[in-house]
């Protein structure tokens, strides 16, 4: 059920910084392009399904890390802060972690696997990662480096979620309706 994954209580989206289509005026949920990756990731499935036992989600996830690389902004754009639409990144091949992030939850939730992104803080420092639901498990996919972990796995490698985007909308932690950790 997808329930797991609707906003009980939705907030206002913070906007986003500034990106090569905004201007810092674009909330967060609006970087999710669902409608216009659906036939990236039924070609990204279809193209891998005949070859390989993984699930769908997988060879996502795969596809992402193996084509589009990590950079940070500051190497990229020369700031600190400055994002891009998935369209966006799969042109530049290139984004830091919330380019991943939007791209990566972006795909699945085309191909039917309900996500959001995260935004907190990671052994990485302050971070985006996804979380998505596979029907009977959820999943935090680690973008930056193509790792999916199993959502129980989130505080012992301290994932410590600040907010939660999906393409309805944001919320804090406390709003969702489940976590399962």
């Amino acid at each position: 059920t997808r329930s797991m994954f609707f906003l009980r209580h939705t907030m206002n989206c913070p906007n986003a910084p500034r990106g090569t289509n905004t201007l810092g005026e674009v909330p967060y949920n609006n970087f999710y392009q669902v409608d216009e990756l659906r036939d990236l990731a039924y070609r990204i499935v279809n193209k891998y399904a005949d070859h390989s036992p993984c699930p769908p989600f997988k060879l996502i996830v795969y596809w992402v890390h193996k084509h589009v690389k990590y950079v940070t902004d500051q190497q990229q754009f020369g700031v600190n802060d400055f994002w891009l639409f998935p369209e966006e990144t799969l042109l530049t091949g290139m984004e830091d972690c919330d380019g991943l992030a939007f791209l990566t939850a972006s795909l699945l939730e085309a191909y039917g696997y309900p996500t959001r992104v995260c935004m907190g803080y990671s052994p990485f420092g302050y971070h985006a990662w996804v979380e998505f639901f596979d029907g009977n498990e959820s999943y935090i996919v680690e973008s930056t480096m193509g790792k999916i972990y199993h959502i129980s796995d989130a505080r012992k490698l301290h994932y410590v979620p600040e907010i939660y985007i999906t393409p309805n909308g944001c919320a804090t932690p406390d709003s969702f309706q489940e976590r399962t950790y």
